[in-house]
């Protein structure tokens, strides 16, 4: 059954939302939103000197790699820089990005039909993906090569080795994080322990170390210069940001997966939070109190407030990892069991850095997509992403609002 026709009139509804949103994204705010004037800078920079020293030394207010300026500079004779066609060009490569999603979920699941306009709307459903699949930040053509490499990876031959590695060094060097689609090949190696096999990957990983060597060690660490002071401290573990983390993907797959919520499994980690809030509650072992839980509760007494961060938070996390990593997958050496390990990696890189950015979770959007897709059964199918497509827009143009202001 093609949930997408249950309602032709909600599908129409919510293309005329996705126009309107991809609309005012072009058009509203257009050189104030967001970071586009201090990555359009850099474009600038990477015109100028090309991927020299110089231009590597001299990035300024940008975390990732250099790939988003390389991307763009690529794109220039069209766009010529301007935010408008910049942004139009980060829209098309989103649609690419879910173009090859249907794809790799139609590898990874032969007996479900996979439908694009579905695909589509679970890309488009998650609130920050209007923020940031249609505004010029730099996950995206990163996002564009990882899921290129998920999707030829199987293809064995030794030249789309080469090509295979290169996509993961372009993706790395967009977003470091994509390092971990690395385990794609040990994992590939450890089921297959053939010669073939092994050649193929050890292509793969020394051309995309031939790509990323360079440029990391110029930086001498893994970002630009600019951006290392906040990872100086590596001493201290910043749970925080990797319990942030944690929170944003349990929203994001309760929206694609709403029936999590109502699973018998949730009675044990129910149990779970009773247990530390009341441990908490009594020795005070993890003293923190969150503003939004202050505020949402101030009328109880602060020190029952402080109790409930940390056992809450704790326990989304358990969830979240009981959820995307499952053993069987992982020793039976199937790619969603990577995808899985792949999802809790990038989320616990919060772990190294003082704030937490909701592009962790983005940028493996795909990744959670392709995870849950089976799963996703309702008859409200679209409606209800027309709702949270809705909330999508709103907080997009809150966000707008406040920068512009």
């Amino acid at each position: 059954m093609n949930l997408f026709s249950i309602n032709r009139k909600w599908s129409f509804t919510l293309l005329v939302i996705s126009i309107i949103s991809i609309t005012s994204v072009l058009v509203i705010f257009q050189s104030e939103s967001f970071d586009e004037p201090f990555f359009i800078k850099n474009c600038g920079l990477f015109s100028q000197y090309g991927l020299s020293r110089y231009f590597l030394l001299n990035m300024k207010l940008q975390a990732p790699g250099p790939f988003y300026q390389i991307f763009h500079f690529i794109t220039s004779s069209f766009t010529g820089y301007d935010v408008v066609w910049m942004r139009i060009i980060t829209i098309t490569t989103l649609l690419v990005c879910i173009y090859f999603s249907k794809k790799i979920v139609e590898l990874e699941n032969q007996q479900s039909e996979v439908k694009y306009e579905n695909m589509a709307l679970l890309f488009f459903v998650i609130p920050t993906t209007w923020v940031y699949g249609t505004m010029a930040i730099t996950q995206v053509p990163a996002m564009f090569c990882a899921l290129g490499f998920v999707l030829l990876f199987n293809k064995q031959n030794h030249f789309n080795a080469f090509i295979l590695g290169i996509l993961l060094g372009l993706s790395i060097l967009g977003r470091v994080h994509y390092g971990a689609f690395a385990l794609l090949c040990l994992f590939d190696v450890l089921r297959n322990l053939d010669r073939n096999v092994l050649i193929k990957n050890s292509i793969i990983i020394s051309t995309a170390m031939l790509i990323c060597l360079p440029v990391f060690m110029i930086w001498q660490g893994y970002v630009p210069p600019d951006h290392q002071a906040q990872f100086s401290d590596t001493t201290q573990l910043n749970f925080s940001s990797a319990f942030t983390g944690a929170i944003y993907l349990f929203l994001f797959t309760i929206i694609l997966v709403p029936k999590l919520l109502v699973q018998r499994i949730n009675a044990y980690f129910f149990a779970i939070f009773v247990g530390l809030f009341l441990l908490n509650f009594s020795f005070n072992l993890f003293p923190k109190s969150a503003v939004v839980i202050s505020a949402l509760l101030k009328f109880l007494p602060e020190r029952l407030i402080s109790a409930v961060p940390i056992p809450l938070y704790s326990t989304i996390a358990v969830f979240v990892i009981y959820h995307y990593i499952n053993l069987k997958e992982i020793f039976a050496m199937k790619a969603k069991g990577v995808f899985g390990i792949i999802v809790i990696l990038t989320i616990a890189s919060g772990l190294m850095s003082r704030q937490f950015s909701d592009g962790y979770v983005f940028q493996v959007l795909p990744l959670i997509i392709v995870f849950n897709y089976e799963k996703i059964e309702s008859k409200m199918f679209v409606p209800k992403y027309v709702f949270f497509s809705c909330v999508g827009f709103i907080y997009l143009l809150y966000r707008m609002s406040i920068i512009y202001n």
